[in-house]
């Protein structure tokens, strides 16, 4: 199940950036994709633009500590969180079957 909320953050100028102490979600980050690799996606990881490679994956929903986590444009965290979503209700919907 994804998480009900976002990270609290603290504003710095015209960036949105992470307490120390908070942990944030990669679903709510700006550098955070899902379309890098469809099949990792699927299962709920991506790719950071920030770690410049295109291996190391992500998980979207586990809280960590990153001091490169910018806040996600308005409505594009809330969309991926949809799209997750719908993704494992199709996913239980086959266990089912």
């Amino acid at each position: 199940m994804l998480p009900d909320e976002f990270s609290e953050t603290g504003k710095t100028g015209n960036r949105t950036v992470p307490d120390e102490r908070t942990l944030v979600h990669c679903l709510d980050c700006e550098h955070f994709f899902l379309r890098g690799n469809r099949d990792m996606a699927k299962h709920g990881f991506g790719l950071c633009t920030s770690k410049r490679n295109n291996f190391e994956f992500q998980s979207a929903i586990f809280p960590r500590e990153c001091r490169r986590w910018d806040a996600a444009p308005e409505g594009v965290a809330v969309r991926r969180k949809e799209w997750l979503e719908q993704r494992e209700v199709r996913k239980t919907s086959k266990e089912i079957r």
